[in-house]
């Protein structure tokens, strides 16, 4: 059987957006289980505390792809292209891709990367390591 969750996004987002985008998220991704997103995953330029982005990788079906684009769109203020609905898969990814550097120009220190869940995705720790940040590891007794 086929996955219903035909996308992988990555969301890199500051530390002071973690509540109303953690909110958001629970309330429209997931099937509105609300799941934690942004839980400890926190990041910084050293790999130490404090914490100043948290990030989230996740599959989502199509509809759910939409509602995070659309939610980016109008984060940033860029127009979610007009033929989103009649896109192949291939094409809004690379929609997210050729408009990644809009987005992230107008939504300040929020980054996404969009890809394929079936197949090979992008490296997770190479996208945050390109954005300057590194996982912050757990303090051990």
């Amino acid at each position: 059987m086929a996955t219903q969750h035909l996308y992988r996004l990555l969301f890199v987002i500051p530390a002071a957006s973690r509540v109303s985008f953690n909110t958001w998220c629970k309330v429209n991704l997931n099937n509105n289980t609300g799941d934690d997103w942004f839980g400890g995953l926190g990041l910084s330029a050293s790999g130490n505390l404090p914490a100043t982005h948290y990030w989230a990788s996740a599959g989502l079906t199509g509809a759910e792809a939409q509602a995070a684009v659309q939610r980016l769109c109008t984060v940033s203020g860029v127009a979610i292209a007009p033929t989103w609905g009649t896109m192949t898969k291939a094409q809004k990814i690379q929609w997210v891709q050729d408009n990644r550097a809009a987005i992230l120009a107008g939504a300040g220190n929020l980054r996404v990367r969009a890809m394929a869940n079936d197949g090979d995705w992008d490296d997770p720790i190479a996208e945050l390591a390109a954005a300057g940040l590194q996982v912050i590891q757990p303090v051990t007794p």
